[in-house]
């Protein structure tokens, strides 16, 4: 779970630029990381021995993550309303975040959602459009960050663009495999690990660009 880890890191540089900004970019930024940083662990530990379980709350926290990433990403050097009460709107966004990240597990548990996966038949339909949605924003969010221009060369975002890119891919080997113990599945977990490694140098790049 090392992109957890890393995420964590993440969160903390976003927290304190949200807090000397009020930026709402940094908003949803921050709570795309901590999603992201809840989704693998939940899969993890909550879908035990159960694939359909496991992959409903990884996707579904996926595309949270996501959607979250790529809103805050987009609106990143645009012309934003600070907002002034940052130290009360960060706890509310915490706490939104974590909730929606529980009510995934719950409804993922209690197997009210379509079956998003089959062993030995791969993911249906609801999995593909969720999964497929969340590799379409990662891919997005990451390519803003890798290609945009900016006044002030960031190698943070540059770093952290390359993760999503990554993020992306793990993912989009998920749309295509059709067992969690198949060659493919260990190629996007790899991928995803890789993604950690680029989210442990983002963060250690971006501590220091921040001079924290």
């Amino acid at each position: 779970q090392l992109s957890s880890i890393a995420s964590l890191v993440v969160v903390y540089l976003v927290v304190q630029g949200f807090l000397k900004s009020g930026s709402p970019a940094l908003l949803f930024l921050f709570c795309g990381v901590l999603a992201w940083a809840c989704t693998g662990v939940l899969a993890f530990y909550v879908g035990g021995h159960n694939a359909n379980v496991t992959v409903s709350i990884h996707n579904m926290g996926a595309a949270l993550a996501g959607g979250c990433h790529l809103a805050g990403v987009l609106l990143i050097g645009r012309r934003q309303r600070v907002m002034r009460s940052a130290g009360l709107v960060l706890p509310l966004a915490l706490a939104g975040t974590l909730a929606a990240m529980v009510l995934i597990v719950l409804v993922s548990r209690v197997q009210v959602l379509p079956v998003f996966f089959v062993p030995n038949r791969g993911g249906t339909w609801a999995r593909q459009v969720v999964l497929g949605a969340a590799v379409l924003m990662f891919a997005v969010a990451a390519a803003v960050l890798v290609f945009r221009r900016t006044l002030r060369e960031a190698s943070f975002d540059r770093w952290y663009g390359l993760a999503l890119a990554l993020v992306a891919v793990g993912l989009f080997g998920g749309i295509v495999q059709y067992n969690l113990g198949s060659v493919v599945s260990w190629l996007a977990r790899s991928a995803q690990f890789l993604s950690g490694i680029y989210m442990v140098v983002a963060a250690i790049t971006g501590l220091r660009e921040a001079n924290l």
